[in-house]
């Protein structure tokens, strides 16, 4: 994830939900194991990160009580693929202040939409 697009806090993902976060992934054996990471993961993530879009996406997708009942690879698959899209990758907040820099852009809020990647129109304006 991008630096600042995890919600520091404790109710969120403070430095022990992280250590544990990891710990888990890494001790995942099955579908279900890796569908409690991922919806830890999507929980964490800042609002302000996600493209309205991607942001749309994700509410579409089935609930995470459902996912967690009925885990399948595919289904950890899709919602990874539909956070990955929806997350602001071109944002980058720096530790030393609440300042954030897009890659092309200056300091300050930062409220170009798109990817640079090139992977996906999630958040891409059209011309």
């Amino acid at each position: 994830m991008p630096l600042g697009a995890m919600e520091e806090s404790e109710e969120r993902w403070g430095k022990e939900v992280g250590a544990a976060w990891r710990l888990a992934l890494n001790r995942a054996v099955d579908a279900t194991d890796l569908m409690e990471c991922q919806v830890l993961l999507e929980y964490g993530v800042r609002t302000s990160w996600l493209h309205p879009a991607g942001a749309k996406l994700l509410t579409c997708m089935p609930s995470r009580i459902h996912c967690l009942r009925h885990a399948t690879y595919g289904l950890v698959a899709m919602r990874m693929w539909a956070l990955d899209q929806a997350v602001r990758f071109d944002k980058v907040q720096y530790p030393d202040a609440n300042e954030t820099k897009s890659k092309g852009g200056s300091k300050g809020s930062h409220k170009k939409g798109g990817s640079t990647s090139g992977k996906s129109s999630i958040g891409k304006k059209k011309k």
